[in-house]
């Protein structure tokens, strides 16, 4: 069953401090006791939302239900959910930089063994990666 305990999530805000002094952005590791590792991105001197635009203009891939209208959503909310398995197709230079040194830490002692196919899904924990909060977005600094 999938579950993160506080020793883990603890070390890993550790080392996050330092990718986060590293680029001048403002993160923090939650999930305690649950199944799920969050990492909230709320400010920092990285533009992600403008980055994540550029990216998706350019971009060759169909958009499910439009490139005007996701682009529209992300500089309105000033939040994006992450895919954290596509984030070289979401993400350019240093945001996409920040983003995997950040997810390579959240990968540190996870493990895997899930069978889609068959429906089962076995890991220690989910990852999740959200740049700003619903209610206040992404602040640049």
């Amino acid at each position: 069953m999938a579950y993160i305990t506080k020793e883990e999530v603890q070390a890993k805000r550790t080392k996050l401090k330092e990718i986060n002094k590293k680029y001048g952005v403002k993160a923090t590791f939650s999930g305690v006791g649950s199944s799920t590792l969050k990492l909230t991105i709320t400010a920092g001197k990285i533009d992600f939302i403008s980055n994540a635009v550029n990216v998706l203009k350019e971009s060759t891939h169909r958009v499910l239900f439009g490139k005007e209208r996701v682009i529209e959503g992300m500089i309105n909310s000033g939040c994006i959910t992450v895919n954290q398995y596509y984030l070289s197709e979401q993400f350019s230079g240093v945001a996409l930089d920040y983003l995997q040194e950040v997810y390579a830490l959240m990968q540190e002692g996870h493990w895997d063994d899930s069978d889609i196919q068959s429906d089962y899904f076995n890991c220690s924990w989910y990852n999740r990666i959200q740049i700003g909060k619903w209610d206040k977005g992404y602040e640049l600094i």
